[in-house]
């Protein structure tokens, strides 16, 4: 089996996609299904971890005093940044 540093661009972009679907199936087992802003920081670092290989900087902010009931407390901010 190649190093990833052997790999491809395309390789590597499929085995991105590879991970990012094993990483959405865990929780599904266990009942329960990721949030959108938790794919997209999932995606953010796996994509730059494996394919092109640059910093990433996440912070995900969550407003405080917000009742359940609103329809964006689930939905914090993400803030996804890369040098």
């Amino acid at each position: 089996m190649p190093s990833l540093h052997e790999l491809t661009a395309t390789q590597k972009e499929d085995l991105c996609r590879e991970v990012m679907q094993l990483f959405c199936c865990l929780p599904k087992g266990t009942g329960q299904d990721l949030y959108p802003y938790q794919r997209r920081v999932a995606w953010a670092i796996l994509h730059r971890l494996l394919v092109t290989r640059t910093d990433v900087f996440v912070k995900i902010a969550r407003q405080s005093g917000k009742s359940k009931s609103c329809p964006w407390s689930s939905s914090p901010d993400v803030f996804i940044c890369t040098s």
